[in-house]
């Protein structure tokens, strides 16, 4: 069911698949990117309806995720409103976080965190 708490969805705009990870009640957790260039945007919650603005929403699967759709949910809610620095390069990293968690590697030594003054 694609409502369901901790799937990795993703829809299609302009030539470009937009991914969040669903926390229930048809509410959607996703990376939103800035102008600013990659690795600076803030993590926010919305509806369904305004994630895919009309289009079909896709689900990716994953068979063998590092982390159960409970424990996804709560990684993605921790970053609620908060501007990530160096840290995701994009909503789908974002996700990918979630859902598998990141080596060790991939994360920047210069990665921040900082309160948003809007969710």
């Amino acid at each position: 069911m694609v409502n369901a708490a901790g799937h990795h969805l993703f829809v299609e705009l302009n030539s470009k698949a937009y991914h969040g990870i669903s926390v229930g009640n048809c509410e959607i957790i996703y990376y939103s990117g800035s102008a600013a260039g990659p690795g600076v945007g803030t993590v926010k919650k919305t509806s369904r309806a305004e994630f895919s603005r009309g289009r079909p929403v896709y689900m990716e699967l994953h068979l063998d995720r590092r982390f159960s759709a409970e424990a996804s949910v709560e990684r993605a809610e921790s970053f609620l409103g908060k501007r990530t620095l160096a840290l995701f390069d994009s909503c789908y990293d974002f996700v990918e976080w979630c859902i598998e968690g990141l080596d060790e590697n991939t994360i920047s030594e210069d990665a921040e965190f900082a309160e948003t003054s809007s969710a």
